[in-house]
């Protein structure tokens, strides 16, 4: 998951030096020495890469448009993912968010590069309210964004 726009920078910049490698696949020197089932494993290889990373792209571009995907709130290993992504659909940077909360960007980097897993569970509920993130009780109604 594309978290800030730094690794979305990295992640565009790596799709394009994927499609070229799958463009160049078999016309490097000494190509015709290798047996066309390994360049054809390895275009393949490259492929699947470059459509998760694209896969990856666009999901980033879907949440900072606003389009945050519905989540099962039963599934509590989710709410981090849903925490960036409601940061991000918000517009904001992580810089944005430890200024709102009195805290250093790099504390909210931490945080969100391990999935709040050193987070407290105090503050994983603050980051919550910052972000306008409610909540429900039931598993089968889906999350607010509280205006």
């Amino acid at each position: 998951m594309i978290k800030n726009e730094w690794q979305y920078r990295v992640t565009k910049a790596k799709t394009r030096e994927l499609a070229k490698a799958i463009e160049e696949t078999g016309r490097q020197p000494g190509a015709e020495t290798i047996a066309p089932l390994l360049i054809e494993s390895r275009e393949g290889g490259l492929r699947v890469w470059l459509e998760r990373l694209n896969s990856e792209i666009a999901e980033y571009e879907e949440v900072k448009a606003g389009l945050i995907p519905a989540w099962d709130w039963g599934l509590l290993e989710q709410l981090p993912k849903m925490l960036i992504q409601a940061r991000i659909a918000m517009g904001m940077t992580q810089k944005d968010l430890a200024e709102l909360m009195g805290l250093k960007q790099q504390q909210i980097q931490r945080y969100e590069s391990t999935d709040y897993v050193h987070a407290s569970l105090g503050r994983i509920i603050e980051v919550a309210m910052v972000l306008r993130v409610a909540i429900r009780n039931t598993q089968h109604d889906p999350p607010l964004m509280v205006p």
